[in-house]
């Protein structure tokens, strides 16, 4: 006898019963994690994506493509994806892990999903395994989908409702794919609302946050040890029992010489305790480097693997700085050299200096 069950992501699980290590949630069955299956002459999960739907080297097959690769380099977990191709997509039932563009999966279909995973699962919880787990990205949501460099403007200014990065939302509907379930207690790539945790760093990559990296790690434990601290531009918000991530703002307008109290959010992706130092710098446009106005600096931050955390600091702006519209960004110094290589953000909305 098997189960089946569809989630959307943008809605909460219909499933009822999770187990919860620390913020992340995974598929239970008697209590024992349901994981997929994976024959024993194999290494890996094998994906199918549908040539018909996401041509080869199109924008969609490589946003997901990155996301696969951000999993299977994450560290710290037997866990990897294979890549197979298939012309018309497979069909629900086929033991295969299909990845399609379309609305209906099986009987289920929600208008407001931007996607949607189908599962079947063995509820012999003696092999508590998924047999089969089909995603399906909303045919009816295409035009609503982002493809280039997440847009932290259409955030601020669009919130919930989109644009949506096509790569955040395959990234996420992996997590389910393996067994993880929503996360509602910390800023997380498997938070039910879209942008979930949102993406990392300066190139806004779109890296599994450390619950999720967590979750996989005890789910399919192996693997080699990697380092991993990276600057976000979002925080988790949790309102009347509803979470989501919102983007770091900053206060409309600051005199020189005045205090500027600000947010600032880092995240450990590795599976190792990081030390660094963190510079802020005020800036002309949102490219944070070492040529910016240094205003701040916190030396001897660190932070324990799996870590995600969102912090207040307040700065003098310089009396001298020129008049205008200026940017707040920091960058971590991952190595402790003195050399600014590390991750780096800034956030999103400007402040006027006057």
């Amino acid at each position: 006898m098997k189960h089946y069950v569809a989630l959307p992501v943008l809605l909460l699980s219909i499933l009822s019963f999770s187990s919860h290590i620390n913020a992340f949630t995974y598929m239970t069955c008697n209590g024992k994690p349901i994981t997929q299956f994976i024959p024993w002459h194999a290494s890996e999960i094998e994906l199918r994506i549908s040539d018909a739907n996401f041509p080869v080297l199109s924008d969609a097959d490589l946003a997901i493509k990155r996301a696969i690769i951000e999993i299977n380099e994450m560290g710290g977990t037997s866990l990897k994806f294979k890549v197979e191709r298939t012309s018309d997509g497979g069909e629900w039932g086929d033991l295969k892990n299909d990845l399609i563009l379309g609305r209906w999966i099986g009987q289920y279909y929600d208008p407001d999903a931007l996607a949607t995973i189908m599962l079947d699962y063995s509820n012999t919880c003696s092999s508590p395994y998924i047999y089969e787990a089909d995603i399906v990205f909303s045919s009816g949501h295409w035009d609503n989908f982002e493809f280039g460099k997440f847009s932290y403007e259409n955030m601020a200014d669009f919130g919930w409702d989109g644009p949506h990065s096509f790569e955040g939302i395959a990234l996420h509907e992996l997590g389910h794919l393996v067994g993880l379930e929503h996360t509602t207690t910390t800023l997380d790539t498997m938070l039910p609302d879209a942008p979930g945790g949102g993406p990392l760093g300066k190139d806004k990559r779109w890296i599994p946050l450390p619950d999720m990296a967590r979750g996989i790690r005890f789910l399919y434990p192996g693997g080699s040890k990697k380092s991993g601290v990276e600057a976000s531009a979002f925080q988790f918000v949790s309102t009347f029992g509803e979470v989501s991530s919102e983007i770091l703002t900053l206060p409309v307008q600051v005199k020189r010489g005045n205090t500027l109290r600000f947010s600032y959010t880092f995240a450990i992706t590795g599976t190792e305790k990081e030390t660094f130092n963190i510079f802020f710098y005020l800036s002309k446009d949102d490219k944070i480097t070492t040529s910016d106005i240094l205003v701040g600096s916190n030396t001897g931050a660190w932070g324990n693997p799996g870590s995600v955390g969102t912090y207040t600091r307040t700065i003098s702006v310089p009396n001298w700085i020129n008049t205008g519209d200026y940017f707040l960004g920091y960058i971590i110094d991952k190595n402790n050299n003195g050399q600014i290589d590390g991750s780096s953000v800034a956030i999103a909305t400007p402040t006027k200096i006057y």
